[in-house]
């Protein structure tokens, strides 16, 4: 029975992906092809598991021989702070909520977060948030999993993950918890979980 949903952050609750944003602000196709470089980097997944901030900006600069120093620091200091809301998934959310399900986000993220959270509002309904870079733990690695359901206090079997990363929801499978990969459909989303909703009703969890 599921009681809990586990929502990716990236490529599932803002509507832009990852490339749509680095497109959105880029000058040039140069200066995108920076961005990617710098988001495809092992510093930048460094970051994910909490290096700091300044420390990742310095080693990216130092690649670029500082020839790009100022786009660099730009990029990283104003990160995600221009995401286009997406009513359709808060919506969705705020739904799940108001049927007494428990909603977490579980996202592989820098420090950076503490800065481009608030412009995400689906993120305010969360009952719990789990940050890779505070945990020291990435996606699809199975601590990374095991360390969430630890610290919330989940069962794998009660929960359902929504991530874009075929690579993680069968990691999130493996650990005993259902999933499906987002592509950005939010009405096949809702299908799924309206569906749930209908199978759980005669147990009494929850009422349409």
């Amino acid at each position: 029975m599921i009681k809990n949903y586990i929502f990716d952050m990236g490529g599932v609750l803002p509507k832009s992906t990852m490339t749509e944003y680095m497109k959105s602000i880029s000058h040039s196709e140069a200066e995108f092809t920076l961005y990617q470089e710098m988001t495809k980097s092992n510093t930048w997944v460094e970051m994910d598991r909490g290096l700091d901030i300044e420390e990742a900006c310095q080693i990216f600069c130092e690649q670029y021989h500082h020839k790009q120093d100022e786009k660099i620091r730009k990029f990283v200091g104003n990160f995600r702070q221009s995401n286009d809301p997406n009513p359709e998934m808060e919506q969705l959310i705020l739904e799940s909520k108001n049927h007494g399900y428990k909603l977490y986000l579980m996202s592989n993220v820098s420090f950076l977060y503490k800065k481009f959270f608030p412009y995400i509002k689906s993120i305010s309904y969360m009952d719990g948030i789990w940050v890779s870079c505070e945990r020291g733990l990435i996606k699809p690695d199975r601590r990374a999993f095991e360390d969430m359901f630890h610290m919330f206090g989940l069962t794998p079997e009660e929960c359902f993950f929504i991530d874009d990363s075929v690579s993680n929801i069968d990691a999130g499978r493996l650990c005993g918890m259902d999933g499906m990969v987002y592509r950005g459909n939010v009405a096949e989303l809702r299908s799924v979980i309206r569906e749930q909703r209908r199978a759980f009703r005669c147990t009494g969890f929850c009422a349409i």
